[in-house]
């Protein structure tokens, strides 16, 4: 069966919803796998505006933001923008700018990489979302479709009316500019001391005993993101555990081929080769061939939504597999301790 990805087209205003619902037609013609979802046609009769849009947003793959002049403060597109990013992976979230530059972003929608409504960017529009489908076609094709396809969305776009009263956006100045960076690397950083200070309490359930064995034990952590393991890792080597990372698996299986590890963790997809697309079973991939050359380290995986069942994991030769930080905790010490044991 097919399997559709699932695009969310956020919108606010006119014009907006214009460049919304032409998206919408456009996009399934040039990728047939995109299933694009806009408030304003897809949801049903009788329902529940508030459920339909939440749960679109939780079910999404992709996001992309209409954004126009008009609605760059809008409050609906700052919480639409907030929402996409926790569901799903920032890089997976792209506004879409009719009438303004990419300097004109600012505050949360400064985060993502933004594309204009032009040939060039809505051609990278479309190798983003390909990126991130399970099953992409080649980039070949993309570009190919998109030469045929575009004329079609460059008229549909052509066709939106200006904004009442428009004016044009004023530069913003370097030093207002500057000033926003600098305010923002502070708090990151105040962010990440009180996450360091507090990180005892907020990693854990009250009744998941602190591992206390880590002492001179080696752990792989392998992880293509490894700053969203920062907290766990600092716990870990509060106990007195070495960790080593790994980005890929090809640098994992390097690393385990010259040294010795009491405990490999792993996340499960990852983004791997020179083209830097999505393996979803990159986990697998790493423990088939540990185990295929003989290692038998206790490997655990960790992971988010995508991170298989105790049972399936068990079953491929993991020790087991969690996506709490509490459980990896102790499944940690776990498989410490039946090294002692052993």
């Amino acid at each position: 069966m097919e399997r559709k990805m699932k695009v969310f087209l956020s919108w606010s205003g006119n014009q907006s919803r214009a460049v919304a619902e032409a998206l919408r037609d456009w996009l399934p013609v040039v990728l047939q796998y995109v299933n694009p979802w806009v408030s304003s046609q897809d949801i049903k009769a009788g329902a529940r505006w508030a459920d339909a849009v939440a749960g679109e947003l939780e079910g999404s793959n992709f996001g992309i933001l209409c954004l126009t002049q008009a609605n760059l403060s809008a409050p609906w597109m700052l919480f639409e923008a907030g929402a996409l990013s926790n569901a799903i992976s920032a890089g997976a979230v792209c506004p879409y700018l009719l009438d303004i530059e990419i300097r004109d972003l600012t505050g949360p929608l400064s985060q993502f990489q933004a594309k204009k409504t032009n040939e060039t960017s809505t051609r990278e529009l479309l190798s983003a979302i390909n990126d991130w489908a399970r099953e992409p076609v080649s980039e070949n094709t993309v570009q190919d479709l998109h030469e045929v396809m575009w004329p079609k969305l460059e008229t549909k776009l052509a066709e939106i009316p200006e904004a009442q009263q428009r004016t044009e956006p004023q530069p913003r100045p370097e030093s207002e500019i500057l000033e926003e960076l600098v305010q923002t690397v502070r708090a990151m950083d105040r962010r990440f001391g009180r996450l360091e200070r507090t990180v005892d309490g907020i990693l854990r359930p009250p009744d998941v005993q602190v591992p206390k064995n880590l002492r001179e034990r080696y752990l792989l952590w392998v992880d293509d993101n490894p700053d969203n393991n920062r907290s766990e890792r600092y716990r870990m080597e509060r106990q007195g555990a070495t960790i080593t990372l790994a980005t890929s698996t090809e640098e994992a299986l390097n690393k385990v081929g010259t040294e010795t590890y009491d405990v490999i963790i792993s996340d499960m997809g990852r983004r791997e080769g020179e083209d830097g697309r999505e393996n979803y079973a990159a986990g697998y991939d790493l423990l088939d061939n540990l185990r295929g050359l003989g290692d038998r380290t206790p490997f655990i995986f960790y992971a988010g939504r995508n991170a298989p069942t105790s049972a399936e994991a068990e079953s491929r030769g993991a020790f087991g597999s969690t996506s709490s930080p509490g459980e990896l905790l102790q499944l940690v010490s776990n498989a410490v301790r039946n090294i002692r044991n052993n």
